[in-house]
């Protein structure tokens, strides 16, 4: 499913006006997770999941073409890691 189609289907579940105030809401909920992540590193929804961001260690590699090692910036990753209950919903024969 698109980002269109998503906006569509929470449009008409939740008897919205038009398309701009669904985006307007989802948008403003994505802004608000990042908001919270970028402060706290750990977003918890009881039962639905967890999102965290993780540091990565910078890291040697080795370039084939050139023949000479090379490191990696460390960096921050995004995981979510889904709860019990979204666990169960989704695995439902």
């Amino acid at each position: 499913m698109k980002e269109k189609d998503f906006i569509k289907v929470y449009k008409d579940e939740r008897n919205l006006k038009n398309l701009k105030e669904a985006q307007h809401r989802i948008s403003t909920f994505w802004e608000t997770v990042e908001e919270i992540l970028q402060e706290d590193k750990k977003l918890v929804f009881k039962g639905w999941g967890i999102f965290e961001i993780k540091p990565v260690r910078a890291r040697e590699y080795c370039d084939p073409r050139i023949k000479k090692i090379k490191k990696t910036l460390p960096k921050n990753k995004l995981v979510f890691r889904q709860g019990k209950i979204l666990k169960e919903n989704i695995n439902v024969d």
